[in-house]
């Protein structure tokens, strides 16, 4: 079902607390990306006990880019694709209740290409704005990451639409596409996720809080801090004694990794004596000098601090198969 409503609108947002998104999805699974919601987040701010956490769209962001440049990435996709498309909108699913996406572009003639060939009728079209280095890191064997697959099944599902096209502009020229059906076992695997996740909000049930710097944030509004001299007695949590265990080992190991890294580097410089670079085989090493930056005056009476130069050791090494 397509509900009418201006992306980015008041209404638009108010919309989206009552249901999980396609950039959402993800976070169900535990495979967002670092910027992502986690599950714990998404069931704050659906039960709306925190604000959804604000979205970094200032000039030169990655999401300011995409934004900008999505309109662009999608004419070029469609001439190069020979697609016709439209600008997408906002869809709740039939099937599960609380599921919603925002579609980037509807295909609406998939063209004579002959990957388009064996597809009829209307698709998804997802737009990605990709960095070079990170799609050769992270698009393997010639797949996006699986946080965008389930964002795209997410998305075939709420519209009601039987396949659609992963578009990517890499570097600033390439634009490789990638077709999909429906995958049936990841769109019921994502119902059985979104189900689960409101019966949690409606039972006051949060899923248990991760590593995340999103669950860490999501806490520091559920939890404000206490008066100092409150004291929580806890004498009777089995739990809380292997937790301060695992913190305290975490930090020993992170301090011993710290004082290696200390130690290998000052061996390093050592050896180096003065030079920027060395090279041997199967490894390189390279220094970047970052110099001292005194103090300076910025207006009268007010003095901005320096910052201490660094020396930074850059090492690379080739690993025989």
């Amino acid at each position: 079902m397509r509900i009418e409503v201006i992306e980015g609108s008041p209404e638009w947002h108010a919309l989206r607390l009552d249901y999980v998104g396609g950039s959402e999805i993800s976070g169900l699974w535990g495979l967002q990306e670092a910027y992502g919601a986690s599950a714990f987040t998404l069931h704050m701010v659906k039960a709306r006990k925190i604000p959804a956490p604000p979205v970094d769209d200032s000039p030169g962001s990655r999401v300011w880019a995409g934004k900008r440049k999505e309109a662009t990435i999608a004419a070029m996709g469609a001439e190069l694709y020979g697609w016709t498309i439209e600008k997408g909108g906002y869809y709740a699913n039939d099937s599960v209740a609380g599921a919603g996406a925002s579609l980037d572009y509807i295909i609406t003639e998939p063209g004579a290409h002959e990957a388009s060939r064996s597809f009829t009728g209307p698709g998804a079209l997802q737009i990605k704005n990709v960095d070079q280095i990170q799609y050769f890191q992270k698009w393997i064997d010639g797949e996006p990451p699986f946080s965008i697959l389930l964002q795209h099944q997410h998305e075939l599902d709420c519209a009601g639409l039987s396949w659609g096209v992963i578009l990517a502009e890499v570097g600033g020229n390439q634009y490789p596409a990638f077709w999909y059906d429906v995958n049936e076992r990841i769109r019921d695997a994502n119902r059985e996720k979104i189900a689960d996740f409101w019966a949690g909000v409606r039972a006051g049930k949060a899923p248990p809080v991760d590593g995340t710097d999103s669950t860490a944030e999501a806490l520091r509004e559920v939890y404000p801090w206490k008066p100092d001299e409150e004291i929580m007695s806890m004498i009777g949590d089995n739990e809380m004694p292997h937790l301060v265990t695992q913190l305290l080992t975490a930090r020993a190991a992170a301090k011993q990794n710290e004082a290696d890294i200390q130690d290998a580097q000052n061996q390093i410089k050592a050896k180096l004596g003065g030079a920027r670079r060395a090279e041997g085989i199967g490894w390189t090493v390279r220094v970047q000098v970052n110099k001292d930056t005194p103090d300076r005056l910025a207006q009268p009476g007010e003095i901005i601090k320096g910052r201490r130069g660094a020396v930074i050791l850059k090492a690379t090494q080739e690993i025989s198969k």
